[in-house]
């Protein structure tokens, strides 16, 4: 076994590429005699000043072992003939070490479109074959959701289930904006109504794209419904958001097994393999609104998807009860992560000169060339240039996470005394039309409270006072709940619905508090 993985490792590696912006600043390196600053590809050095660095990094599939290659200073970003030089060298480079890149991961930059472009890469075959070898190419899954959310912004998407529209995101936002209690606390006008700056944050993406606001948009449609977007519109756009969730999910498993089976590592025919093929036929029928409007994310979606399972089919056949792929190790975050260690160091520094990424450079290859005595009285922990990143500041960068909504906030609630009326009138279904936002959430966020306590009671008797004795559908305010259960065995699944005396008594020191 470890020496199928020894194999799997050094024959399956990846080559993260990505640039940086830098300060203009000319310096000069006594050690090597020359002044750091102007512009070096690799194959020539000119008299500009380098305002970008694109670093080269690799990284195995199946360790969590990583190590930086080398960096090039360009002017305004190298372009594509240039890079596919640089690439073919690093390819050559790696092979006569004994060892082999597999695949090339890079986001979705004009020079790398072209790059790829001119290495005859396409959605019907991506890769390209180097030395006999075939390398496969990959956009960083986590930037292509991003563009997918910059580009509903400006305009909507015709999909299989109808219009995707992310007016119906804003209005739902809207309607939450001044409620006490709301169903995506999460979201911000950062989220709804991002600046240029913003737009380029992963996490804002990928916190829009999740299971709460799909199950929110779905409460509000079986209650009083939008007001401004068509039922179909908001139905559809839910169930695109619901289809984003679980694909960035299968993009980005760090485990082996999850509650949430999408978040699990891919194994051949389970459920994260089967969804990328579905999601894959889904992907042919969606388009702009705008047929003019000219995107590339989701051919880069459809490139990545594919190259995603051939890997798989090619590492996996012959060793499908042995081995498995986490894909979050076809992603960037360990080079995103660099660029966060090189903007920190030396404080504040968003933009460092050629010069201090030389030296910020040499002391994290130091942290990977020290290695502990085999004599030391402790045990090597991950991967070195993982602990360089965390030990840096307290305040790690926020990259790239796709978390279900924290419940456990603390509110300033405002409550009156008719909302409390109003809750003991909801008895049926009779009034959808009138449920309130805030009934619906705080509903919500006593079950998650019944859930933590209810296994720590040894009483039974306690249990029941604390849940609904039924797992069925029953009152308009158990929607959010019910939209937000991830299994079919009952109503509610592993969530609670909270019994009516604790919902009675809870919604008392909402209005007291």
């Amino acid at each position: 076994m470890c020496l199928e993985l020894k194999e799997k490792n050094e024959n399956h590696l990846v080559l993260l590429m990505d640039e940086m912006a830098i300060r203009k600043e000319l310096r000069y390196n006594s050690k090597l005699d020359l002044i750091d600053g102007f512009e070096c590809t690799g194959f020539e050095r000119t008299n500009k000043i380098g305002k970008q660095v694109c670093v080269f990094m690799l990284k195995s599939m199946f360790s969590n072992w990583s190590s930086i290659l080398n960096y090039f200073v360009s002017e305004n970003g190298l372009t594509s003939n240039v890079l596919c030089g640089i690439i073919k060298e690093i390819l050559r480079m790696i092979s006569s070490f004994g060892i082999n890149i597999n695949v090339l991961v890079c986001d979705q930059g004009s020079s790398n479109r072209k790059c790829f472009s001119n290495f005859g890469v396409s959605t019907e075959k991506p890769y390209f074959n180097f030395e006999g070898k075939k390398i496969y190419c990959m956009f960083d899954f986590l930037h292509l959701i991003k563009s997918l959310r910059n580009g509903l912004l400006k305009c909507d998407l015709k999909t299989p289930d109808g219009i995707v529209s992310f007016k119906v995101i804003q209005e739902f936002w809207e309607r939450e904006e001044n409620c006490n209690t709301k169903m995506c606390p999460k979201l911000t006008r950062q989220h709804i109504f991002p600046n240029s700056f913003q737009k380029m944050r992963v996490k804002f993406a990928t916190q829009v794209f999740s299971k709460t606001v799909e199950a929110a948009i779905k409460t509000i449609c079986d209650a009083s419904g939008f007001k401004q977007s068509p039922q179909a519109v908001a139905l559809s756009t839910a169930e695109f958001i619901s289809k984003i969730d679980k694909i960035f999910d299968c993009m980005n498993s760090g485990s082996l097994y999850s509650d949430n089976c999408y978040r699990s590592a891919i194994q051949l025919n389970k459920e994260p393999h089967k969804f990328i093929q579905l999601f894959l036929c889904y992907l042919e029928g969606v388009e702009f609104v705008d047929e003019k409007k000219r995107v590339y994310f989701l051919d880069g979606m459809k490139l990545s998807l594919k190259s995603a399972l051939l890997i798989v089919e090619e590492v996996l056949n012959d060793n499908s009860d042995t081995f498995f792929i986490m894909t979050k190790s076809l992603n960037q975050d360990k080079l995103e992560n660099i660029f966060a260690v090189l903007r920190q160091k030396g404080g504040n520094n968003t933009n460092p000169s050629v010069a201090e990424l030389n030296n910020i450079l040499a002391r994290l290859l130091a942290f990977k060339i020290i290695k502990n005595s085999s004599l030391s009285n402790c045990e090597e922990t991950q991967d070195s240039m993982d602990q360089v990143i965390t030990s840096v500041s307290n305040n790690e960068p926020e990259l790239l996470v796709n978390e279900e909504e924290d419940n456990s906030l603390l509110y300033d609630f405002d409550l009156n005394d008719q909302w409390h009326e109003n809750y003991f009138l909801e008895d049926s279904f009779c009034n959808q039309s009138d449920i309130s936002l805030e009934l619906v959430s705080i509903r919500y966020f006593v079950g998650y409270v019944a859930y933590k306590i209810i296994p720590r009671l040894k009483c039974e008797k306690c249990c029941e006072e604390l849940r609904k004795k039924d797992e069925v559908l029953t009152a308009p305010s158990e929607l959010f709940i019910f939209h937000k259960n991830y299994q079919s065995l009952t109503d509610f699944g592993n969530l609670v619905a909270p019994s009516e005396p604790l919902m009675s008594a809870s919604v008392k020191h909402v209005i007291i508090f």
